[in-house]
């Protein structure tokens, strides 16, 4: 245990509270997690993708701002989404049968509170074997302050690995 302390004394110190978002009331951003097929090697297998209405890979949000995120499960079988990383309150983590009731099928799940950090997390199923299956994004949290004077963030679309669908 004391060998942790001198870890957990490097972890900065959040710029917000915890607990749901309320000063900010955006509406939500919607996402999907939904069932595909890929072909690696000849091969077809059928995995999960989390999709955004700009078909974006990466998922962005700003320290300081609501996370404010409807989640819709457009798949056969029950899931959720873990925010990797994250500082959040507890009953917003993501994790079916720990911290919520997994979202059935059809379903929507809303998380909402406020950022209260920066940097590059992930965000994955912790259901069944769905993260090996590609249920998995990256999760970019942006500075409240911009201090990157005449720089522009690079896309990581070339980044990510091309995942070639099945057709027809």
């Amino acid at each position: 245990m004391l060998l942790l302390l001198p870890a957990l004394a490097l972890l900065g110190e959040p710029t917000g509270s915890y607990g749901s978002c309320e000063k900010i009331t955006p509406e939500a951003t919607h996402i999907q997690i939904i069932e595909t097929e890929i072909v690696v090697e000849g091969k077809s297998s059928k995995v999960f993708e989390i999709i955004q209405p700009d078909g974006s890979p990466v998922f962005y949000k700003t320290e300081g701002m609501c996370f404010n995120v409807t989640l819709e499960n457009a798949t056969s079988v029950p899931s959720s989404l873990h925010w990797h990383g994250l500082l959040l309150p507890n009953p917003e983590d993501g994790v079916a049968y720990v911290t919520q009731p997994p979202i059935l099928p059809g379903e929507t799940y809303t998380y909402n509170f406020e950022v209260v950090q920066n940097g590059t997390f992930w965000m994955h199923s912790h259901f069944g074997l769905q993260e090996q299956k590609l249920m998995a994004a990256p999760l970019i949290l942006l500075p409240a302050k911009k201090n990157l004077t005449g720089m522009s963030l690079p896309s990581l679309n070339p980044l990510l690995f091309n995942r070639s669908k099945k057709s027809g």
